[in-house]
């Protein structure tokens, strides 16, 4: 089938819309230090991860002249257990959604087209399913785990609001896009980094080399949002090894948690 043109069963257009992006790297190797002309590698497989839901992995490597252009079938218990340091891994699962109301983004409800069919796809064993970590990060409304708040220093918070755009942070098909979310969360870390005094060239040249993104929610143009922004060091006792950002967007007037984003930062 079609992705792009899907329909329900009552002929209403369906969206595979994405649900978790994880993009995971390392001090040498992260998606603010790739630039034009690099030559990568890529390898990629996509797997049923329970109805209408498909996760897809990706394994980024530079090409070094050394390098085959082609990567080997990626393994899963390599992606998730051990990773490489000179290799990018970007893990996104999707899901399929409607609109309830018509004229609206606001209440997208699951659905399953009758056309989609992933029979073919690899099955996603259990121990690997996002499911419970997606379920899991909306009930505590943040990425990061629970211990973080216990050992380590609170560097600082900030809290900045944003209205949606209809002229740029929408798709083709007037949802709010998926990487407007990411703009939301970069737009809120800028103004957290210069309440810190940080001057603006160490916000330039940062390195993130752990990037999670969760969608709950979409949005109306017009919608305004309050995205909180809190840095941590953590463990407390190592400053070398980065700092860890929560950042939480939601509805400025209902309160609706709409995305979670976690960074691991490490600043110049």
């Amino acid at each position: 089938m079609d992705v792009l043109t899907a329909r329900t069963d009552t002929g209403d257009p369906a969206y595979l819309a994405f649900a978790f992006i994880r993009i995971k790297g390392s001090p040498d190797v992260h998606t603010l230090g790739l630039t034009f002309g690099d030559r990568v590698a890529v390898a990629t497989q996509s797997f049923a991860a329970g109805p209408g839901t498909v996760l897809t992995l990706h394994q980024i490597k530079l090409l070094d002249g050394t390098l085959q252009d082609s990567l080997p079938s990626i393994d899963l218990d390599s992606y998730f257990h051990a990773p490489e340091l000179d290799t990018l891994y970007v893990e996104n699962v999707n899901r399929w959604v409607r609109r309830s109301v018509p004229g609206t983004n606001q209440e997208l409800c699951s659905v399953v087209p009758s056309q989609f069919r992933h029979h073919n796809m690899d099955r996603l064993p259990l121990r690997f399913s996002p499911r419970e970590k997606i379920k899991s990060a909306q009930k505590a409304r943040t990425l990061l785990p629970t211990r973080i708040a216990k050992d380590s220093v609170r560097l600082g918070s900030h809290t900045v609001s944003y209205t949606v755009d209809a002229s740029r942070d929408l798709n083709g098909v007037g949802l709010v896009y998926f990487a407007s979310y990411f703009s939301f969360a970069d737009t809120a870390l800028l103004a957290y980094w210069e309440k810190l005094s940080r001057p603006l060239e160490s916000f330039l040249a940062r390195r993130v080399i752990d990037n999670r993104m969760c969608y709950f929610s979409n949005a109306d143009p017009g919608t305004v949002l309050s995205i909180s922004v809190t840095g941590y060091r953590y463990p407390a006792s190592m400053p070398d090894d980065g700092e860890l950002i929560d950042i939480r967007i939601t509805d400025r007037h209902t309160g609706e948690l709409l995305a979670l984003n976690s960074q691991h930062v490490f600043a110049r």
